[in-house]
């Protein structure tokens, strides 16, 4: 009886599926360049495809946008959708007519008119050898269209698992339903060589640099092919637009490997400091110095760092003498940490970067904080040229010139020489200068130091002790 079952089991498995083809293909791409010519850049990638009658699946791996993408066509209907197997979605893709005619002429070098219609007649003309490709022996044509740019060698066999009719309508599908003479004749030309191109060899000259696209037929096989394959499933959600979905799959698989690199070089988690490293690393993506500060930034496929750099581009990371903190920020593609550097004596613009105008998460450096400290005891030793009186408030400008107090002071009233020192309670130092602050809540720097009872007319005469 079990035997029984299991006979039948198999027979209903084997009639569950239709007889088809299978057929891999791979697409591989060479740019020389110089003098003298040397490769610069190669890639590949490979393409499974599973037909059956008028609809097939196709799998694409390695392409530098798609790095794994899987369609469905069904010829009847003319439909492409494009399924998203991680997230199990699927949505159309829509071939734009005219893009599709523009784009067909482009990869073979024909001419189109101001409407896009193609004009170039084409024609094929056998160059009398030949060699083994996918297991079959493919006579070699060149395509004759004129152009001076552009070589198209196609080998074709005649005794593989596709036809030619199969080749041709996969070009028809690239129109999208747009055609006109000019493409019929092109199409024409196609149908008339006596197989299956089982190579297609393209190579484009310009500018001293040559770039060489082979597609190549890898297999063909008759196999059966379970209809399932052929469908949407039923658990995929239905999106609107299958161009969108390609993108974010794209984008998806780039973020991924941007944070597998940070993880690699161990900048995945924000720093955290300690006694024992204040600081976080330095970057390894050099380094580019501004006028008011340095930064860094490291990550996987950014623009290079010295093509951002306007002036003073180092392949080192920042200097980190007199260094106030570090303002660190990260995204999902790189790290990015930009340096503070203790106030040089004048006031700087609003613009500047300080550490409440840090995006990201500010690291204050200990012994910046220190020299910062012992420079405003200096100043208020010296009692200073500036000061801007607010409410609450007063503070000692660290600023050489006028002009560099009254940008300091544009709210409050200017006057020269240092805050009094009536009335207040403590000072906080920040990067405009010292502030002595009648009420502990109107300090905005980074600490509050007490320096004596609370506002009673009667502050202590002694400085700040910082």
């Amino acid at each position: 009886m079990k035997k029984t079952l299991l006979a039948v089991a198999l027979c209903l498995a084997a009639t569950s599926a239709h007889a088809g083809v299978v057929f891999v293909k791979e697409m591989r791409t060479k740019v020389v360049s110089g003098a003298p010519p040397k490769v610069v850049e190669e890639t590949q990638s490979r393409t499974t495809t599973w037909r059956e009658g008028l609809r097939e699946r196709s799998r694409q791996e390695g392409n530098a946008f798609v790095q794994v993408g899987t369609t469905l066509h069904d010829a009847r209907t003319g439909e492409t959708w494009v399924l998203d197997e991680a997230q199990k979605k699927a949505a159309p893709l829509m071939v734009e007519p005219q893009a599709g005619l523009v784009l067909l002429a482009a990869d073979y070098g024909l001419e189109v008119d101001a409407t896009g219609a193609i004009i170039t007649t084409s024609s094929f003309r056998a160059m009398g050898d030949s060699e083994t490709i996918a297991g079959a022996q493919a006579a070699r044509y060149l395509l004759e269209t004129g152009s001076k740019t552009l070589r198209v060698e196609v080998w074709v066999a005649n005794n593989t698992a596709l036809s030619n009719a199969d080749w041709v309508g996969a070009l028809r599908r690239r129109l999208g339903g747009k055609t006109d003479p000019g493409a019929e004749r092109f199409l024409a030309a196609w149908a008339a060589l006596p197989g299956y191109p089982v190579r297609v060899r393209t190579t484009a000259t310009a500018n001293n640099t040559t770039l060489v696209i082979d597609n190549l037929l890898v297999e063909a096989r008759s196999e059966r092919i379970a209809p399932a394959l052929l469908r949407i499933p039923k658990d995929y959600a239905r999106e609107a637009d299958g161009t969108s979905l390609l993108v974010s799959q794209y984008l998806a698989r780039e973020r991924e490997k941007d944070q597998a690199f940070l993880r690699e070089h161990g900048l995945s988690t924000p720093f955290v400091p300690s006694a024992a490293k204040p600081l976080p690393p330095l970057l390894a993506g050099g380094s580019c110095t501004q006028k008011d500060y340095c930064f860094e930034q490291f990550g996987r496929d950014i623009t290079p760092l010295k093509e951002l750099c306007s002036a003073g581009y180092s392949d080192q990371p920042c200097s980190r003498t007199r260094l106030l903190g570090i303002c660190a920020e990260r995204t999902d593609q790189q790290v990015f940490y930009r340096y503070e550097p203790l106030d040089s004596g004048r006031w700087k613009e609003p613009h500047t970067f300080i550490q409440d105008e840090c995006p990201g998460r500010f690291i204050e450096n200990p012994a910046g904080i220190v020299e910062a400290k012992a420079r405003a005891r200096a100043f208020v030793a010296s009692g200073g040229k500036w000061h801007c009186k607010q409410p609450y408030h007063c503070v000692d400008l660290f600023a050489t010139t006028a002009t560099d107090a009254k940008a300091a002071c544009f709210l409050g009233d200017l006057a020269q020489g240092p805050c009094p020192r009536d009335e207040w309670v403590g000072a906080c130092w920040e990067r405009q200068g010292l502030r002595r602050v009648k009420t502990e809540g109107y300090c905005t720097g980074a600490s509050f130091e007490r320096s004596g009872p609370a506002s009673t007319g009667s502050g202590p005469a002694a400085d700040v002790p910082f």
